[in-house]
């Protein structure tokens, strides 16, 4: 396998609640200072100094991080949403991609399978 076909090593960092919930009125369902410096933390650095980060959302987590800090520094910001514009620029891609719904949910409800029936 060549380098340019060889398969990427792709890494998320997903936060659910114990009733899978991702968000509540608009905000997460918890306040934890260490939880939000591990995302920045592993969303800002990159192992090569020449690439970025990206970090996919919905319209509403969009929305809910305060407009000073839109688009979130030294990473690529992808919205996927149905209502807001279409746009790109160089921090940010607003897009509504059928296909990429269906492949995020698809493996996150494939991930909580396997985590929960493997016994951890």
């Amino acid at each position: 396998m060549t380098k340019s076909n060889a398969l990427r090593k792709m890494g998320l960092i997903v936060a659910v609640d114990s009733n899978y919930g991702i968000g509540k009125n608009g905000t997460l369902p918890w306040s934890l200072k260490k939880d939000m410096q591990f995302f920045v933390d592993h969303t800002m650095r990159t192992k090569d100094p020449n690439k970025v980060n990206a970090v996919v959302m919905g319209r509403k987590c969009w929305e809910s991080i305060p407009v000073k800090f839109r688009p979130l520094k030294n990473r690529l910001n992808v919205v996927i949403s149905r209502t807001l514009p279409k746009h790109r620029d160089d921090n940010l891609i607003i897009r509504w991609v059928f296909f990429f719904f269906f492949f995020f949910f698809f493996f996150f409800f494939f991930f909580f399978f396997f985590f929960f029936s493997s016994g951890f």
